[in-house]
Order: structure tokens, then C-alpha cells, then sequence
């Protein structure tokens, strides 16, 4: 097993996409240097075997279609609350 680190982009406009193991698991979501930071764990040899994954960010009070997504964790940076949800592609 390997723990990998991804950041992604404070932008609610536009989902963000990443080529990650079909076999990674989502293992929390922080801040990290006021980066919106996630890791995954996975087996090394499945590096292989990847697909895109798409995660979305939400700030408290936005509306939005969850229809096909999945909550992943919520972070708070400077004073506002984000919530980042991953969608099934």
C-alpha cells in the first residue's frame, strides 16, 4: 500500500479532475499550508489501472445538484467553510 498526497484549486466555478487508481480510496481531506489537500491509499501495482475522478467544491449556503456525488470531508479557510464532494463518473 502507498498514501498519496493531491491538492486541489479553492474554485467552485469548475470541477477538478484527477487520474487516480481505479482502487484508490479517499482517506480524509484537511488544509495543509492553506492548500485544500486530500490523500488516497492504494496498492502500489494498481498504478496501472487508473480512471478520472472529479471532485467539486461547495461553500455553506451554495446551491447545488448533488444528484451522483458523494461527500468527501469539509475544510475551513479563512473564516469560510467549504464542502468537496466527488462525483460518479
Amino acid at each position: 500500500m502507498t498514501i498519496w498526497k493531491h491538492r486541489l484549486v479553492l474554485d467552485t466555478s469548475t470541477p477538478q479532475q484527477f487520474y487516480l487508481p481505479i482502487a484508490a480510496r479517499v482517506l480524509t481531506i484537511q488544509l495543509q499550508d492553506n492548500d485544500i489537500t486530500f490523500w488516497t491509499c492504494h496498492e502500489t501495482l494498481s498504478e496501472r489501472h487508473r480512471t478520472i475522478r472529479e471532485f467539486h467544491i461547495f461553500g455553506t449556503g451554495f446551491e447545488f445538484d448533488g444528484y451522483g456525488l458523494s461527500y468527501i470531508g469539509t475544510v475551513q479557510r479563512n473564516g469560510y467553510v467549504w464542502h468537496i464532494f466527488e462525483k460518479s463518473l
